[in-house]
């Protein structure tokens, strides 16, 4: 489901010509009209974040520009829907999916612009759409890609918590702290592995089961 696709604004791109061309003539027009599909997006973003989580439990960085690209374009996307369901929680949603993109920016695409730093794309097949230079690679700091999987951690917590909760079939995560470094993560399966201290695999607890939480729930006969 390749989203790679025809233009470029500066991390918002469409697999037809058509969605490009709404979007240049009138984007606002085009984010109501894709808005009530925003599950796609967060989709994406959940999938993308458990991956990063996976590499820095390794104490690597492999794949994590790659997937914080995923997660830049999804959570842009993200933050300008107004999903109808949602409409009573809207600035939360918003507020929620601009805090995911404002830290995937600095982990996300490994090439970028020496000029303008703010393009981050996945491979330097094109030039900057801004200045036309050469892009150039990103060395991605381990310490630094940590500190922002903390960023979109918290907020994808809050998004659990405030948004998720209100869908039909809430999402089965759980959430793990570990007590030596006081930080919160996401993962789509009880087992541990720490992303923040490789060292420390057992300084770590489930303090969120909403695997469990959902089985309850639909045991209880669902939404009412």
């Amino acid at each position: 489901r390749s989203r790679r696709i025809m233009f470029i604004s500066p991390n918002i791109f469409f697999c037809k010509k058509e969605d490009a061309e709404t979007f240049k003539k009138d984007s606002d027009k085009y984010f109501k009209l894709i808005s009530n599909d925003y599950q796609r997006y967060i989709e994406d973003i959940f999938k993308s974040y458990f991956e990063i989580q996976k590499s820095l439990a390794k104490d690597s960085v492999e794949n994590i520009a790659k997937n914080g690209y995923t997660i830049l374009v999804n959570s842009g996307i993200a933050s300008k829907l107004e999903p109808n369901n949602h409409k009573d929680r809207l600035d939360s949603f918003k507020k929620i999916c601009a805090g995911i993109n404002k830290n995937a920016e600095q982990i996300a695409g490994e090439y970028t612009c020496s000029m303008h730093p703010q393009i981050r794309l996945p491979d330097n097949k094109s030039k900057c759409h801004l200045c036309s230079m050469d892009l150039v690679k990103v060395k991605l700091d381990k310490d630094i890609a940590r500190k922002h999987f903390e960023g979109i951690s918290n907020a994808l917590r809050e998004y659990v918590s405030v948004i998720d909760k209100k869908e039909k079939k809430p999402r089965a995560v759980y959430v793990f702290y570990c007590g030596m470094v006081k930080k919160y993560w996401l993962h789509d399966n009880n087992k541990t592995s720490n992303p923040y201290a490789t060292s420390m695999p057992k300084c770590v607890k489930i303090v969120d089961d909403k695997k469990k939480e959902n089985d309850e729930h639909e045991g209880h006969g669902g939404h009412k």
